[in-house]
């Protein structure tokens, strides 16, 4: 009986360590939100992922893609790199394969070697 009840207290505690370091790694979402709305190009990205992945926020591709849009037109990388993959894949909206190049391409430009590669796949498939 003693060996049970050890046990028990052995994974209540892990349950209860495990569900306090999950809150203390999630994220701030008032913080990342009135950063992004400040024009914190590095928040715009993470709000965009927030919103992409559900992480914090109740998913909503629309809304991550606002913020994916205003992160990209600061030049911002990995947003253009991953409206590319947006585009490319058709995640919340049409699949257009000449919008995922141009993503891709300006994701290129700001030395994304990822943007590059994926660029060039879609000229070799000879999106224009």
């Amino acid at each position: 009986m003693n060996i049970r009840k050890t046990s028990i207290s052995i994974v209540a505690g892990v349950i209860a360590a495990l569900t306090a370091a999950s809150a203390a790694a999630a994220p701030d979402v008032a913080l990342v939100r009135e950063r992004a709305e400040q024009g914190v190009v590095e928040s715009q990205f993470a709000l965009g992922n927030m919103y992409f992945k559900g992480n914090g926020v109740e998913q909503n591709i629309e809304e991550a893609l606002k913020w994916y849009r205003r992160a990209a037109e600061k030049g911002n990388a990995m947003a253009q790199l991953k409206l590319g993959f947006i585009y490319e894949d058709g995640r919340g909206v049409p699949q257009d394969k000449k919008a995922a190049k141009d993503w891709y391409h300006k994701a290129c430009e700001n030395k994304h070697e990822l943007g590059c590669n994926y660029e060039q796949r879609l000229i070799d498939e000879g999106v224009q």
